[in-house]
């Protein structure tokens, strides 16, 4: 467990491959073991995709027989110890009793000071509470362009508004504004991403990022813990994290093509790493 140890909190019956790519992108860029913390529904899939990932079915959705959103918090909550990196969102869904258990653990995990990566149906369940994360320094939000717009609104900013701007309003969270370049910021200091990817875009790249995030910003902290610099490291961890990915669905679309699929980008992770970090 000393290069990393990650949770992915997502996946329903709808949406099983979402937290796939992203504990495996984790595991494959460099982390030691990822948990996957889904709902019941989503386990026995899972579970049936590799053995590399720990699944635990223990979010209860609104049509499950019984079970709180409490109770599915301190199933999550109990790991969290053992948790260097979450992320929040992945294939999640928008069951209202998940979405709850999403903001609660949220706000939860803050307290502990476990870092955050916020993505996919997770932004849309911080949109209901923007105050749940805001002014968590440790917390990295992943947007694409309608998450952004969203996000844009409910924090009353004019549409348009810069990622700066928006991470000023969130009380300085960091923010990967994903896009033809990604623009990444704290709302004190910003920087992009143009690293050569793939002109096409198959569903579950933003899962893959999502993986490489978690690994990276867990290592980011970890090192942080025993700096005296005032740097915030989550800001190149995300810069790492889009090189990643992108060189990794570039290397896949140069073989497969119109055929480009997250399952290829999976492939290329752990070369794409030895050659934009070489040891």
């Amino acid at each position: 467990g000393q290069m990393g140890r990650v949770g992915i909190v997502g996946g329903c019956r709808e949406y099983t491959g979402a937290p796939y790519f992203g504990g495996v992108t984790a595991l494959r860029s460099g982390a030691d073991i990822a948990h996957v913390f889904c709902t019941k529904g989503a386990a026995l899939a899972l579970k049936s995709y590799s053995p590399e990932l720990i699944v635990h079915g223990c979010i209860n959705e609104t049509d499950d027989n019984g079970g709180s959103v409490e109770e599915s918090v301190e199933k999550v909550i109990q790991w969290a110890a053992s948790l260097d990196a979450v992320v929040i969102g992945p294939g999640l869904g928008r069951d209202p009793k998940v979405l709850e258990t999403a903001i609660l653990l949220m706000k939860r995990l803050r307290e502990k000071n476990i870092p955050l990566i916020i993505d996919g149906d997770g932004l849309w369940a911080l949109n209901q509470d923007p105050a749940a994360l805001k002014g968590y320094k440790t917390c990295l939000l992943t947007p694409n362009v309608v998450e952004f717009s969203r996000l844009t609104k409910v924090l009353n900013l004019p549409d348009g508004s810069p990622v700066h701007k928006v991470a000023e309003a969130m009380g300085h969270c960091t923010i990967l504004q994903k896009g033809q370049i990604d623009h990444i910021s704290d709302g004190f200091s910003e920087v992009s991403c143009d690293h050569p990817g793939a002109p096409r875009r198959c569903g579950g790249i933003g899962d893959v990022l999502a993986g490489a995030c978690a690994t990276m910003c867990s290592w980011a902290c970890s090192q942080k813990q025993h700096s005296s610099s005032a740097e915030n490291v989550l800001l190149r961890a995300a810069l790492c994290s889009c090189k990643l990915t992108r060189q990794s669905t570039r290397l896949a679309f140069e073989k497969h093509r119109r055929g480009l699929g997250a399952t290829h980008i999976l492939e290329e992770v752990e070369i794409a790493f030895q050659q934009l970090f070489p040891l």
